[in-house]
């Protein structure tokens, strides 16, 4: 089966959904992938997998611009019987971003399409809402990652339900997230070492995390992730790293994720409990944090707490955030941690969700 996933941006290497994608590509070799840029970025270095053929395609016309369809019409009459042409190869054409509803007129009627609802980013702007529908009209196929997003979201935003909407969670690299791979670079330390990992935007209690970590002043706290923060939570960031319980990393690179990980003995996710955007999410940090044998705390968001077994801490207020992480602390100290973790992480590997993906195409 010939199939051509479509991911904006320019590091596949650092994608999140890097692992899925190859190991979809591992049983299906028919697989290829087409970066999705703005012709700004056509001198900019691509970063992709020796093992995937990539191809390229620099939009024209801006997202501003594209108001005045003469702009839009120009590059598709230029451009239409070659990229036509290209899309024509493939039997099933995976779009993975709102933006890339730029390509659809280059699709044959009797291409299968589908899409995946990965995160509600729409909601951020109004105006994805009209770059969303035209996938979602002619998709034969929406995968969401989380329950809220295959229901709640479209009933909400669109006013129904999608007969083709399935659920397809995030996931965690085995190959990566290997305890075994990384044992040797455990460190000794004097403290319990608790860590956060992913970005640091809007979408994360950053108040938390200074109740929190300020409230534990007899643990240690690590934080790993990019940083994209308006001004007001700018402030609150800088009161953060004034604790002296804390280390920022920064930005980790993904293969280098686990070097850090495997060193704390809990996982923290801290999206903001009262914020819409937090429910629909699906975060691979839960499993990944799994796959190393540590238990983590969370807000009681969307996810399904109960494939995670007793691997999970779910707080209900700050201060029961805070007696989470001392049980969840506890738990790390047992001795069958590691196996149950890799055993329920293992339940939702790249394989199984590639396996996934390939049985639904089939259907289709």
């Amino acid at each position: 089966m010939k199939i051509l996933i479509v991911c904006s941006g320019l590091d596949f290497i650092n994608y999140t959904r890097r692992a899925t994608i190859e190991a979809i590509h591992k049983i299906n070799p028919e697989l290829d992938i087409l970066l999705f840029n703005s012709v700004l970025n056509i001198r900019k270095k691509k970063n992709t997998s020796n093992n995937i053929r990539f191809y390229f395609y620099h939009f024209w016309t801006v997202e501003r611009l594209r108001k005045y369809k003469v702009f839009s019409f120009f590059e598709y009459c230029i451009r239409f019987f070659k990229w036509k042409s290209f899309f024509h190869r493939y039997d099933v054409v995976f779009l993975i971003d709102p933006n890339q509803y730029y390509l659809l007129p280059y699709l044959n009627k009797n291409q299968k399409l589908v899409y995946l609802l990965r995160d509600p980013s729409v909601i951020l702007d109004p105006n994805n809402f009209k770059r969303e529908l035209p996938i979602i009209i002619r998709v034969d196929l929406i995968l969401g990652i989380s329950k809220s997003l295959c229901g709640y979201y479209f009933e909400k935003y669109y006013g129904f339900i999608p007969d083709n909407v399935k659920l397809w969670p995030n996931t965690v690299d085995m190959n990566l997230w290997n305890f075994n791979k990384w044992e040797s670079f455990i460190e000794k330390k004097s403290r319990p070492l608790i860590g956060l990992a992913g970005n640091i935007d809007f979408v994360i209690d950053i108040e938390l995390l200074v109740y929190v970590i300020s409230h534990l002043s007899e643990y240690d706290f690590e934080i790993a992730g990019k940083l994209d923060l308006n001004n007001n939570e700018q402030i609150v960031w800088n009161e953060l790293l004034t604790l002296p319980n804390l280390r920022y990393l920064g930005f980790v690179s993904y293969n280098e994720f686990p070097r850090i990980v495997i060193n704390w003995d809990v996982g923290l996710v801290a999206a903001k409990q009262e914020h819409e955007y937090a429910h629909y999410l699906n975060n691979n940090k839960q499993y990944q944090y799994l796959a190393l044998g540590k238990p983590f705390v969370t807000f009681r968001l969307d996810a399904d707490y109960e494939e995670f077994e007793d691997l999970v801490f779910i707080a209900e207020t700050r201060i029961d955030y805070i007696e989470k992480t001392h049980l969840a602390l506890k738990k790390s100290q047992g001795t069958d941690v590691l196996e149950k973790g890799k055993k329920i992480a293992l339940k939702h590997s790249a394989d199984v969700r590639a396996g996934a993906f390939l049985k639904y195409l089939s259907k289709l």
